[in-house]
């Protein structure tokens, strides 16, 4: 969630906007971002938060050095 709420700070979002997420799929993030989709959405404000297999946003790392793409857009 950090990650995400970072770049939407990135980007200049405004704190209330609405916005729709794009995960890339990594066997280290899936089957959390599954189990936890809901809660993620509601903290971050997302309509969508969808895992691909290819993602234009940006590689960010997670723990034990992992990196997964994530895009974030208005809705």
């Amino acid at each position: 969630m950090n990650r995400i709420q970072n770049i939407r700070k990135d980007k200049d979002f405004n704190v209330t906007d609405r916005i729709n997420v794009r995960i890339e799929r990594h066997g280290e993030v899936e089957a959390a971002v599954e189990n936890f989709r809901e809660y993620i959405k509601a903290e971050v404000l997302a309509d969508s938060l969808i895992l691909a297999s290819e993602v234009a946003g940006e590689q960010v790392e997670l723990a034990d050095e992992v990196m997964v793409g994530i895009e974030v857009s208005l809705n």
